[in-house]
Formats: C-alpha cells, sequence, structure tokens
C-alpha cells in the first residue's frame, strides 16, 4: 500500500503553510526511524510517496491500537464456538457456515465483518427468537434484551431478518419473517364471520348473528374449547378487502392477515379436528 502525500495531505505543498509542512515532516521521520514505512523523495528533501512496510504490519496495529486480522478471527471463533451445540437447526448451520468463512479469513456477511462484539449480540437475538413460545411485541423483546424500546429496530432488526429469511426451510417474505417466528410490531388479531359457532368456558357465541363477525386476540384464540361449523363450509382470506366483501350464510370466513400467527394456526387446527367433514 503507498500513496503520493500532496494528494492526501494538499496543505504538505502549500509553501505559506510552513507549520503543517514540519508537523508531516516529524511524523514521517518518526514512522522511519519505526521501519513501518518506506519513502521517495525529491532532491530537495521533499517526501513524495509513502509505502507502508509489510514485514512491519504487526508493529503498525500495535500502534494503532487494533486488531490484526488473525486476532479479529480468533476472537469469532471464540464467540460462534460457544453456539456450535446449539439445539436449534438454525444456528447450527449459521455456525458451521461462519466457521467456514473464518478458517479462510474471509469477513462475515450481513455486514458482521469481523466485528465479534456485534456478532455476539446478533446470536444471542437469534437464540431469544426462537425461544419465544407465544406472542411477543418487538419493543417488548427490545426492553427485555436491551433495556430500550427502540433499539432492537434500530440496530439488529433488519440483520436479523435477513438472517432468518436465508436459514429458514420456508420462503417467506423479509417483512413477516420476524412473525413467523412470533414476534409482532403490534398485536395480531383474527376476524371470523359467517356460518360458525365458537364456545369459550362459561360463553358461546353465534357469530352468524353478527352481521360484520367478530375479532379475536391471541388471549382469546387460546381460551376457545369448541368450534362448530354446522354446514362444513370454511374459507380463509388474505385479503382484509375480500373478507368484508365475501358473504355467503352458509360459509364460516376467516380472515388472518398476510401470514398468520401460530395462535392462529393453531385456531385453524382446531377447527379442522372439531369439524372433520370440512370443506
Amino acid at each position: 500500500m503507498q500513496f503520493e502525500i500532496r494528494k492526501v495531505f494538499t496543505a504538505y505543498t502549500d509553501r505559506y503553510n510552513h507549520e503543517t509542512y514540519l508537523s508531516i515532516n516529524q511524523a514521517i521521520k518518526e514512522l522511519l526511524f519505526e521501519n513501518m514505512i518506506d519513502v521517495v523523495a525529491d532532491s530537495s528533501g521533499n517526501y513524495l510517496k509513502i509505502k507502508l512496510n509489510l514485514s512491519a504490519l504487526d508493529k503498525c496495529y500495535k500502534c494503532l491500537q487494533r486488531k490484526t486480522v488473525p486476532e479479529q478471527v480468533r476472537e469469532l471463533m471464540y464467540v460462534i464456538e460457544q453456539y456450535r451445540d446449539s439445539q436449534f437447526t438454525i444456528i447450527a448451520r449459521l455456525v458451521h457456515d461462519w466457521q467456514q468463512l473464518l478458517k479462510e479469513y474471509k469477513k462475515l456477511p450481513y455486514d458482521l465483518k469481523f466485528n465479534a462484539k456485534r456478532t455476539a449480540v446478533i446470536l444471542k437475538l437469534l437464540v431469544a427468537i426462537l425461544n419465544l413460545r407465544q406472542e411477543s411485541y418487538i419493543r417488548n423483546f427490545s426492553t427485555a434484551m436491551f433495556n430500550d424500546s427502540k433499539m432492537f429496530q434500530k440496530e439488529y432488526q433488519s440483520c436479523i431478518e435477513s438472517i432468518l429469511c436465508d436459514y429458514t426451510n420456508e420462503i417467506i417474505d423479509k417483512t413477516k419473517i420476524l412473525a413467523y417466528y412470533n414476534l409482532y410490531e403490534n398485536p395480531s388479531y383474527l376476524l371470523v364471520k359467517g356460518d360458525i359457532t365458537i364456545e369459550f368456558a362459561t360463553s358461546f357465541i353465534n357469530v352468524a348473528e353478527l352481521k360484520d363477525g367478530i375479532t379475536l386476540d391471541n388471549s382469546s384464540l387460546e381460551s376457545i374449547k369448541q368450534i362448530n361449523v354446522p354446514r362444513g363450509q370454511v374459507v380463509t382470506v388474505e385479503n382484509l378487502t375480500t373478507y368484508h366483501d365475501v358473504c355467503s350464510p352458509h360459509v364460516a370466513y376467516i380472515y388472518s392477515g398476510a401470514y398468520p400467527s401460530r395462535s392462529v394456526e393453531a385456531f385453524l387446527s382446531k377447527l379442522y379436528r372439531d369439524n372433520r367433514n370440512c370443506v
């Protein structure tokens, strides 16, 4: 690596800026004394080019208080090794891929490069998300992890979404991937209308009697004891406008958004278990 001084330090050739000229010359002499650089000078002793002495690279890193690539790789390997035997397939695959890259001294993807500290946080967040067993909200999650409700979205969400999209077996849109793992920006709801009855522990709802149907949040879904579709016809709708437009007294309509939560999936599974003749 080399460069021309006048292109980097334009003041060096300014005849009226003698103080800067002397300061740069002094710095060059100190680096020459430490054998960190080689220089090219003209007949007047003015320095023209500076070239890094590669044999003194370790000394340069130490002088700059920076770590060499091998040192950074060793730190990263130590961080990643902690997750090698993870119970989660996604983490295990991720660790394997990253270890292969680091063995060749290649930077990690997702803009992690050789940043061991950020990589450790990302792995910790991934494990926390994969451990979610019920609907959680991004800001609450961020507060639990960082004591800051906005930190996750601001610093880590995009990276986490990209990793999960790449390592999840199902093909899922990046904007929906966190919801797939029970992490939502806002509470999710299930809309139900038409020919369906829902029984709770101490109450019963005949949805057919309600023109616009009902809206159930996740806590309500978990409390359902029995679902009955008298005529056995169920239509799931992914578009909200379509849901409001369709209308048949003999059909049960269910809207769960473009991508359903785990609670919604559980509701649908229960519906078909309770109504095995549904079509």
